[in-house]
Parts: structure tokens; C-alpha cells; sequence
């Protein structure tokens, strides 16, 4: 039986009168509705509710990374658990949000759809303005950036404890001084609490990167027609390649990147100097260009996945509105985080204040500058115009010709310096190299410690199973005699270097040379034109 024949309606009657019914809705669906400045309105109350709703949605991501690392480990990505729990949270979110706002949303995504065909450049530079120009937006998005460091936090504060827990019994054992202690034992948890966040957040970026194209893969061959098992066979392992270049790039990122790590250091518990406003900015911008490999790199991972997977996907595909977003997110929780960062308790300086008494007391000794009173020329320079430059001595004093920077107890200089202004940079440079060094002591000694404490426990080993008369317990005793005495040789020279490292170091003047302070006279004649503090 055949088909209505619906000719007439689509392409006009046979006869040519008249015209054919428009379908294109019917076929295409309908077109999509434009984005007016009413539909972008928003209450008050609206826009505080949409940063929840960015704060939730957010939630939501943090929530579903364990579920995401099971599924990429096991190939189940089962709604349950974890994974179902998030979901629901960053939907939940999703619905939160005001109509004004999802109609900004869309107005951006079509912005940065119609910019991505002059390529990834102009997608980059739409998203962006897009989203910084637009308060709501922007406000939306890094709310659901700020939750993303809630682990990280958490990682690196718990690492850090626990390495600082150890520092402080270790340099407590080989008798450090309590404020030293607690400096090394800072110094440490920093240092292992960025390394735990930097491998948080590689994880949870690894996860994101991994599931997301696992989604992505699955939805893109069962829409070709494959089952959903086939889908998944098909997508796990490239997800998990994906999900892999994702954690691999966000290491190299954070941890070899100069700077990349600033973010981690004070999620850590760095302190910060300068003015929050400086910090704030500086903190950002380290950041930018790590969180740009990682989250542009990622996008190229998930395309080369979909690609493998056989779906049509160009290599760059995302790439500029994910450059956009992760330099905005970049700036915003960096600098957050700069503004935010603990400050070291600000002391009058112990170096300025002791550069002065010691300036005093060379004044005591030697007398101040003496100065001249009448001019005394040197040179005189003829200029065009009947001018003439002369070079007058004011004053001439003894000063310290440079300054060494010594460590308490000593009469040997560690180093000099030339001026004055040069002594408190150096001091704090020197005391934090003493205090890695000591660190790098501390973790020595503890190796040669277990070293040594595995050799015997070996020995312990074979008297109680009865090797003690055997040959070779006898070697194993005599060469675990040796090593014992080489460690203890080695431990003492530790415990020596690590006690001279203790010693504050102060500064005195050394040696003495003249200073003169001139100034130029020009004249004309008699009439004297002005006086200038160099020839230029």
C-alpha cells in the first residue's frame, strides 16, 4: 500500500498555483527562540540564590571524583554510590538557577558556537569577554570553581601535619632549639602538604577528564546505533587513556612549571608578604598557565579519545572556550587565594635595628662626616655660553668598606656585602638555605637510623631461627659491625653540622675606606647658576 503523497505540501501544487505548506519546523524543529535583554533579567534575590547554585553545582563535581575514579578503575559507572549522589547534587544545582541566568548561558554558548568557526582563537576571546563582562556570569562560575580546593586543603593540611609532627621529634631528638624546630617543622608540612595537594588535584583532574569522555563516547556510539554495552566496551579504555593524560598533565603542570605550584603552596599554609593586592595578583598569574595546560590539554585528550572511538571530532574542538574558562577560574581562585594567604607576624628587623647601633657606635668611634665648609674645587669644565662647572668636596667620612654576615660564635664571615641595605636580604636568604640544609640533615640521619635498625633486625631474625652458629650469621654480624660504626661516624658529623646550622648570624663592618660626598657648581662670571648633584 502506498504512501500519502505529500509533494503538494512541501514543494507546491502540480499546477504551480499557490504554494506548499512550510514543514521545516515539522522537519528540522522549531528554530531557536532569540535571547532578549527580558529574558536576561534578574531579582536580587535571584542572583544570590544563582551563586548557591554555582557553590552546589559545584559540590556536586567534588562529590562524584571517588565514584569517577571506580568507574575508570572498574568499568562500572552505575548511577549509585558516590557517582549517582554528585550527579544529582550538580543537577539539583543546575536547577537552581534562574531563568535569567540559564538565558545568559545560552546567549554565551551561542556567542562562542558561532565564534569557534573563525577558529579556536576567536572562541577563546568570546567566551572570555562573554563571561567577564557579565556579572552573573561571571559570580556563577567562580562560585563553582571555589569548591574545587576544599580537598586540595584538606589534603595538603593533613600531609603537612603529620610531616611536621615527625620534623619536631626528629629535630627535638637531636637537641634543636625549639623556635628552630618549629621553623624546619613548618618549612617541611609546606612543602609536603603542596606535593599532596598537587597530587589531589591531579587526581580529581584526571577523574573529570576521564569520566567525561567516558560519557561523551558512550553517548556518541549508541546515538550511531551501538548498544549501550557495546558503547561502554568500546569507551573504557579509552577513557581511562584519557583520564590518564589528564592526571599526567596537571602533574607536570603544578609541580615543574615555574610557579605552577603557587596555588599549592598556600592552600599548604605558605605565608605570603607584600600587599594583599600584590599578592592577589601574583598568585593569579602563576596560575594561569599551569591551569591552561591542564584543562586545554585535557580537551585534547577527550577529542583524541572521541576521535579513536570513531566519532567526528576535530583535534582542537573546545579547546578556546576551555583556555577562557580555565584562565578565569585560574585568576579568580588564585587570586583568592593570594588575598586570602596567611602573613608572617611582622617584627621590627632585627638586622635594620642592629645596623643602626652599629652605626652609632662607628659614629662614636670614628666621628661623624666632616664637613667643608668653603668650596673646594677639583675640576673645573668650561662649557659654551661662558659657563664653568666645578666639582666642590662637601664632606668625607670613614665608612665600613663592606659588611660580613656571620653565623653566632664564629669570627669567620659566611659572606659580605656591600651596603647596609644589602645585609637583611642576605641574612634571610642565608637562614633559609641553613634551614633546608638541616632539613636535608634530619632526613639523612632518619634513613642511616633505619638503615641500620633493618641490618639488625635481620641479625635478630636469624638467632631466632636458630642461624646463629652458622657462617653466615657470622659475616652478617661483622659486616653489620662495620656499617654500625660507619653510621655512627656519619650520624655525629649530622648532629655537628646540624647544631652549627642553629647559630643566628648577625653582621659586622669590615675594614674601613673614605667617603667622599661632592657636589658641581655652575657659574657664569661671578653669579653662581645653581649647584647639581652629578656632572649630567
Amino acid at each position: 500500500m502506498a504512501g500519502r503523497d505529500l509533494s503538494a505540501e512541501i514543494f507546491g501544487p502540480a499546477d504551480g498555483s499557490g504554494q506548499g505548506r512550510d514543514l521545516s519546523d515539522e522537519i528540522f524543529g522549531p528554530a531557536a527562540k532569540p535571547v532578549t535583554e527580558a529574558d536576561k533579567e534578574r531579582t536580587v534575590g535571584a542572583a544570590i540564590k544563582d551563586v548557591g547554585a554555582g557553590l552546589v553545582g559545584g559540590l556536586g563535581s567534588i562529590v562524584q571524583v571517588p565514584g569517577q575514579v571506580y568507574g575508570l578503575a572498574t568499568g562500572n559507572f552505575s548511577k549509585t554510590g558516590l557517582l549517582g549522589a554528585g550527579e544529582r547534587l550538580s543537577k539539583f544545582g543546575e536547577e537552581m538557577k534562574s531563568e535569567g541566568l540559564k538565558a545568559r548561558e545560552a546567549e554565551r554558548a551561542k556567542v562562542v558556537e558561532e565564534a569557534s568557526k573563525d577558529g579556536q582563537f576567536a572562541a577563546f576571546a568570546a567566551s572570555l569577554g562573554q563571561t567577564i563582562t557579565d556579572p552573573g556570569l561571571l559570580a556563577n562560575f567562580l562560585a563553582e570553581q571555589a569548591p574545587q580546593v576544599i580537598p586540595m586543603i584538606l589534603a595538603g593540611g593533613g600531609a603537612g601535619y603529620i610531616a611536621k609532627q615527625g620534623v619536631m621529634s626528629a629535630a627535638a631528638a637531636r637537641g634543636a632549639a625549639l623556635e628552630a624546630a618549629q621553623r624546619l617543622a613548618q618549612k617541611k608540612a609546606i612543602q609536603v602538604g603542596t606535593t599532596a595537594a598537587i597530587q589531589t588535584g591531579a587526581v580529581m583532574q584526571g577523574a573529570d577528564i576521564g569520566a567525561g569522555s567516558y560519557d561523551e563516547i558512550v553517548a556518541g556510539l549508541v546515538e550511531q546505533g551501538s548498544t549501550p554495552e557495546q558503547a561502554a566496551e568500546e569507551a573504557i579504555n579509552k577513557a581511562r587513556l584519557a583520564g590518564v593524560s589528564g592526571y599526567g598533565l596537571s602533574v607536570l603542570a603544578n609541580r615543574y612549571l615555574p610557579g605552577g605550584k603557587a596555588l599549592e603552596e598556600v592552600l599548604a599554609g605558605k605565608k605570603l608578604t607584600g600587599s594583599r593586592l600584590g599578592s592577589a595578583a601574583i598568585t593569579a598569574l602563576k596560575e594561569i598557565p599551569s591551569e591552561n595546560i591542564e584543562e586545554v590539554g585535557g580537551k585534547i585528550a577527550q577529542n583524541i579519545a572521541a576521535q579513536q572511538a570513531g566519532l567526528d571530532r576535530d583535534l582542537l574542538a573546545g579547546t578556546g572556550e576551555a583556555a577562557a574558562m580555565a584562565t578565569l577560574g585560574a585568576a579568580g581562585i588564585g587570586g583568592a587565594a593570594g588575598a586570602l594567604s596567611a602573613r608572617p607576624q611582622v617584627k621590627p628587623s632585627e638586622a635594620l635595628t642592629q645596623v643602626q647601633e652599629e652605626r652609632d657606635a662607628f659614629a662614636k668611634e670614628f666621628g661623624e662626616g666632616t664637613p667643608v665648609d668653603a668650596p673646594a674645587p677639583v675640576a673645573a669644565v668650561d662649557l659654551p655660553g661662558g659657563f664653568t662647572v666645578t666639582q666642590r668636596e662637601l664632606s668625607r667620612e670613614e665608612v665600613p668598606e663592606s659588611f660580613g654576615i656571620f653565623a653566632e660564635g664564629s669570627d669567620k664571615p659566611l659572606t659580605t656585602v656591600a651596603t647596609q641595605a644589602d645585609i637583611d636580604a642576605k641574612i634571610a636568604s642565608l637562614t633559609e638555605i641553613r634551614a633546608e640544609e638541616q632539613l636535608r640533615l634530619l632526613e639523612e640521619g632518619d634513613k642511616i637510623t633505619k638503615t641500620i635498625q633493618a641490618e639488625g633486625r635481620k641479625l635478630d631474625v636469624m638467632e631466632a631461627t636458630g642461624k646463629a652458629d652458622t657462617d653466615e650469621y657470622v659475616q652478617a654480624k661483622a659486616l653489620f659491625s662495620q656499617k654500625q660504626q660507619a653510621a655512627e661516624v656519619r650520624l655525629a658529623e649530622i648532629d655537628a653540622q646540624f647544631n652549627s646550622y642553629q647559630a643566628p648570624l648577625s653582621f659586622a663592618p669590615i675594614g674601613l675606606k673614605t667617603d667622599i660626598r661632592s657636589d658641581f657648581v655652575a657659574t657664569r662670571g661671578d653669579e653662581i647658576v645653581g649647584t647639581y648633584p652629578t656632572f649630567e
